[in-house]
């Protein structure tokens, strides 16, 4: 079979492709938009950290196998039981080629879409990789369904359904596996709903931001799941307020004062501060959990006030969630 025989019966063709092509762009998409939306589901599930390096392979797999299912579709609607046969894997690259551009710009083209971008030439360049990156995606999976349904046919595994219509739906079996395949993989993070999730609203300072004594640090509403209050002239309280008491914070805090690390007694010992910890091992990660800091050196005062710093560690990127000066 070449791989662009039969161009008459391909144009004849080609809007109906072009129709199921768009039509796949907007499965796609649909996709696209559900997937992102369990992003956040995983970000706040209490096992965000077993479920996220996951995370990528689902998404991709997912979408993967939904353009293959999409290609093994479009063979059977339009390369096989034909009296004029087109070639499955043309029809998949066409079909694929339209589903990626609907979806990019479904997906992607929107006022907020390319804010981050500065200038018309980035935003072109930009557009142009995405596009690229979903063409990967549909493309490429669309023709290989084609194929491979198609090819089934070919090889006499299943009889041709013009003369055996008593047998016609074994053709469909294969794409029904994936469809239902396709259906446990959407409905699968979902579960982790019902799992206790971390509703804590964290609040950052831009990394490396530093506020003036007597000033707190950052944007909007102050944070209130951890923080640091005077309970003596030296003693200072450092509390955290998880937004689940099932299962606490996703984080860990790595406590700085006047810029040396007191996270714990360990720490504090390679400091040479005079001051002690309660407990040794520093603030834990479930709510009510809470830390003392005691000595000489967080004694208020009036010329150079303690500087306590909370230091979100677990992100790609340290956040200083508290800045205070007591």
């Amino acid at each position: 079979m070449g791989f662009f025989s039969n161009h008459t019966c391909m144009r004849a063709s080609l809007p109906a492709i072009i129709l199921w092509g768009c039509f796949g762009g907007l499965c796609f998409a649909a996709a696209c938009f559900y997937i992102r939306g369990m992003e956040e589901i995983v970000y706040i599930s209490c096992y965000s950290g077993i479920v996220s390096p996951v995370y990528p392979f689902w998404k991709f797999g997912t979408l993967i196998i939904l353009s293959f299912t999409l290609g093994m579709v479009a063979a059977d609607l339009f390369c096989i039981g034909r009296k004029t046969v087109l070639d499955p894997i043309r029809a998949g690259l066409v079909s694929g080629t339209c589903s990626a551009l609907v979806a990019t710009i479904l997906v992607e083209v929107s006022p907020q879409g390319f804010s981050w971008v500065n200038h018309p030439f980035d935003m072109a360049g930009t557009f142009i990789i995405i596009l690229g990156v979903y063409l990967l995606i549909s493309t490429i999976p669309q023709a290989l369904g084609a194929w491979y349904q198609e090819s089934r046919q070919r090889s006499g595994q299943d009889p041709d359904p013009t003369t055996h219509p008593a047998i016609a739906c074994r053709r469909y079996h294969h794409w029904f596996f994936f469809v239902a395949l396709l259906v446990l993989l959407l409905i699968l993070p979902l579960g982790l709903l019902v799992l206790p999730v971390d509703t804590t609203d964290y609040f950052a300072c831009p990394g490396g931001d530093t506020c003036e004594p007597g000033h707190q640090c950052g944007m909007g509403k102050p944070p209130d799941n951890v923080t640091v209050a005077r309970i003596s002239p030296d003693s200072l309280r450092v509390s955290l307020k998880a937004g689940s008491s099932k299962c606490g914070s996703q984080n860990s805090f790595r406590i700085l004062l006047n810029g040396n690390d007191v996270s714990n007694q360990a720490m504090i010992k390679k400091s040479g501060l005079d001051v002690t910890i309660t407990p040794r091992e520093g603030l834990g990660r479930q709510d009510g959990d809470f830390m003392i800091l005691q000595g000489k050196d967080v004694v208020a005062n009036e010329t150079t006030p303690p500087h306590i710093q909370v230091f979100i560690t677990d992100r790609s990127t340290t956040w200083i969630h508290r800045d205070l000066y007591f």
